[in-house]
Formats: C-alpha cells, structure tokens, sequence
C-alpha cells in the first residue's frame, strides 16, 4: 500500500481511505460519473417528457428508462461489486418495482386500442406525473446517494467465520424449522395470534421472519468463505435446507432471498471469477432458476385453493397432483395471468399525485401514525393498531382503498404528495444509514454484519410500508442483541476429519 494524501494504492486499484479507521472497512472506490452525472441525466431527462407530456407514452418511455438503468444498477452492484449503499439498493428496489412493474402490465394486459391508464380506469396523466415525479426520486438517490453515503462495507472489510458463525447458522435453522413445527411459520410466511393478540405475531414468528432470507445468506458466503471441508459441506447441506424453507414463504421472499445471497458474498473473500459476460450469464441463468421456482410456488397456492386451511404438507401433496392433472402450458397462462395487473404498483400513487394536486395531503399524519405502530406495546399500550394508510386516503380524499400497494412512495404521496415522494425516500435512507454506522461500531463485527444483510432485506421490499423502516431499527437491535449472545457463548472446536 503506497499512500498519497487520502488515495491508496492496492494492486491496480487506486482506493480512497476515510478520513478515520472504520470497523466496517476503510477503502472505498472513488466516486464515479457515471453514478453522479450520467444515470442521473438520463432519469431526469425521461422525468422531464412524462411530466411535460402527461401521456401514456411517455408515462411507458419512462417505465422502460427506469427498468434500464435499475436493470444496470442490479447488474452493477451483483456481478461487479459496486459499492454497497443504502440508497444505491433503494434505488435498485424502487427502480425496478415500479418501472419493470408498469412495462409488465403494459406489455401483458390485453386491452384493446385503450390505454393503460383508461383500461384500469385511472387518470392517463396523474399515471404519468407519478412516473415522472419517481424518475426525479431515483435520480436523486442515485446521484446524492454516490456524492454523500458512505458505502457500507469497505473495500477492505472481510469477515472471517469460525465454529461460533457455524453454531449460529445452526441454532437459526433449528429456530426456522420449530417455527414450521410450531405452526408460527408457514405457508405465505409468519402466522398471526389468534384470541386477545390477534394481528400479531408472536416472538418465535417475529424472530424466524427476520432470520428467513438473511439465515440463507449467510450459509451461502459462509460456504464459500469458511474453511475446512467438512464445514464447508454442513454450511452447504443447510443452504439447500434453508432455501428449501423459504420456498414456501412467498415468491418475492424468495426472490430478495437469492438476491440478498449475492449481496452478502461481499462478506468474505471470494469474488465470483467470471468475466463480466460470464456473469451476465450465470445471472441469467440465475434469474431462470428463480423464475421456475416462483412457478413451482404458483403450484402450490393454487393446489390449497380447493382445501380448508391446508396445512404445508397437504400443499405439497396436491400440488403434486395438479402438476400430473394440469399441463405446464395452462399453469404457466394461469401464472401469466395472475401477474398482470398485481405489479402496476403505479396505480395506487398516479391517484394520490391526482388527489394531493387538488387538495391538501396529510401534512404528516401518515409516518407519524407509522410510526407509532413500531413502538413496543410495553411503551405504548395506548397506540392504534387499527391505523392504516388506506384508511386515511379515505378519509382525506374520499376514496375507497381497502388494500393496496403501500410503500415509502405512497407513504410520501399521501402527506406531501410531490415533495413528500421526493424526500421520504431520501430521509429512510439517513435513518438506516445511521443506525447501520451506530452498530457497526456498537455491536462485535459478526452481529453488526449480520443485522447489516438481514436489514438489508427490508430494504429489498419495495411494497411495504413506512413503518418497515422503524420496525428494520427495533427488530435490528432486539434480535440483533441475541445473535450478539449467541456469538459469545464458548467456542467449539471440530477436527478436520478431511472427507
């Protein structure tokens, strides 16, 4: 390493060195235009003909402008490691949710010479003023996030696992599988309490909600990472268990799960060694795998349709038998179907940007009220778990929501409408960047990291509400205090018996 004022040299790489040691790591890759300049420009550019034209056209070129370049992000930050933000995975998460959303309904829906907005009887261009105004969003989180964040992980950072991380992974998986057990986990994710807690869920489902997709995490770097090879074929044997467990969760639990796994390979150090068109392959054919398992979950919905609350196994049991009695072909249209319209997440905040252009939104009724549903009962019994955002609109506006797609968007719509679509994303991101920085110097590195990728995993639902992000802080310290526990316990030692 050959230092020149902030700059380090480390092989062919020229790194810059923050300005005081970080836990976390202390190299980051220098700014780069493209993040700051070029993508920004273009999203801007797009933002500007929806805003300015109001039409479905643009209101489509936007959608395709915005797929575009988070399809470039994704790539970006999985195949060749760009630095780990906050806002770059917002972007990404956002970016592709409500641009790659919109193309699908637009290019699956039948409908005729209508367009999208008349078929779905929404305002054409309310539809377009939305996209334009997330456009403005995502250039927003792109370029400041690339000027102002501190990447998470340095260049630098590497977290070495020993018999107290495969202990952990152990003890996660077991919790998992008594969820199942226990009847706190199932089909489509966490169960509720029934009687005097109902809408609740209980500590083990609480707990094995925030273990799911960052426990398979973890065992994937871990065995590529650990060393030993019969550690490195128990960490692998669990992998398969627990994707094997998150299956059934849900089709976009699944998908964040596989995606959260190549974020966490960033942990330690193995770097995939495939050039980039290599990479775009094996992303591809990734991507493919995926795409036939969410199938084989489309299996196993429609299988229980005909039961009375059916249990996993007898899920599984008829979904066997629909794939003898029902050709892939009509499974497939069905699937096809069933997506069309369920991803236009831009219907729901193309009406509040028509409902706050005319009349005043919420003016922080919304968060706040979010915000008082993830503070602990035991603090505040008197808080209204009957809150919700669509209650709201409802009363604002006069609408008639029961249950839509609710995100930091809609959230931002309904108090401030433009302004409040513009800046609730970029606040989310300094609250979570904030709370990631006070751990990764508050918490041993293991736990830190871990509460990072698991965190992470709220960050990669686009259709969840503002309170996910205070929840992401008081579930990241609550569990995040266990796992702490758990990697003080003594540590075992296993010879290598060299299988």
């Amino acid at each position: 390493m050959i230092q020149t004022n902030s700059l380090v040299q480390v092989g062919r790489r020229t790194l810059v060195r923050y300005p005081r040691p970080r836990r976390l790591g202390s190299l980051f890759i220098p700014q780069r235009r493209s993040y700051l300049l070029i993508m920004p420009m273009i999203l801007l550019s797009a933002s500007l003909i929806c805003f300015a034209t109001g039409s479905d056209f643009s209101m489509i070129l936007g959608a395709l402008t915005l797929t575009g370049v988070s399809a470039y992000l994704l790539f970006d930050l999985l195949g060749r490691r760009a630095p780990l933000r906050v806002s770059l995975v917002l972007a990404i998460t956002l970016g592709l949710a409500y641009g790659l959303g919109t193309v699908n309904t637009w290019y699956t829906l039948p409908r005729g010479d209508a367009t999208l907005g008349e078929f779905l009887h929404k305002d054409t261009e309310d539809l377009a003023h939305a996209m334009a105004f997330i456009l403005m969003s995502i250039a927003s989180l792109v370029g400041l996030g690339e000027l102002f964040e501190t990447p998470i992980f340095g260049e630098d950072f590497e977290l070495r696992f020993n018999n107290r991380s495969v202990l952990f992974l152990t003890l996660g998986t077991a919790v998992l599988g008594a969820s199942f057990l226990h009847g706190s986990t199932g089909f489509m994710g966490a169960a509720t309490e029934e009687g005097a807690e109902a809408g609740r869920l209980g500590y083990l489902a609480s707990l094995s909600e925030w273990l799911s997709g960052s426990l398979l995490a973890l065992a994937v770097c871990m065995s590529l990472n650990i060393r030993g090879r019969f550690l490195k074929l128990y960490t692998r044997a669990l992998s398969i268990l627990l994707f094997i467990m998150v299956f059934p969760l849900g089709r976009r639990i699944m998908i964040f799960a596989v995606v959260l796994s190549l974020l966490a390979l960033r942990l330690g150090r193995y770097k995939i060694p495939y050039s980039p068109l290599k990479k775009i392959v094996l992303l591809g054919l990734l991507g493919g795998g995926v795409y036939f398992a969410t199938i084989g979950f489309f299996y196993l919905r429609v299988a229980g349709y005909g039961l009375a609350r059916p249990t996993l196994a007898q899920r599984v049991s008829a979904a066997i038998q629909l794939a003898h009695d029902k050709s892939y072909a009509d499974i497939k249209e069905d699937f096809s179907k069933n997506v069309q319209t369920r991803t236009f997440l831009l219907g729901f905040i193309g009406d509040l940007v028509g409902f706050t252009s005319a009349e005043p939104g919420a003016h922080g009724t919304d968060i706040s009220g979010q915000l008082q549903l993830a503070i602990p009962s035991l603090l505040y019994p008197e808080k209204n778990l009957n809150f919700s955002e669509e209650n709201l609109a409802n009363e604002l506006f006069g609408a008639h929501y029961l249950d839509e797609a609710n995100s930091i968007y809609s959230t931002g719509a309904v108090d401030f409408g433009f302004w409040g679509i513009l800046f609730y994303p970029l606040a989310a991101v300094i609250m979570v960047r904030a709370f990631f920085e006070f751990i990764g110097e508050a918490m041993p590195l293991f736990a830190s990291s871990f509460v990072i990728i698991a965190s992470l995993s709220v960050i990669l639902e686009p259709e969840t509400a503002a309170d996910s992000y205070f929840l992401l802080i008081r579930s990241g310290i609550l569990f995040g205090s266990v796992v702490w526990a758990v990697m003080s316990l003594p540590e075992f030692r296993i010879k290598n018996v060299g299988l």
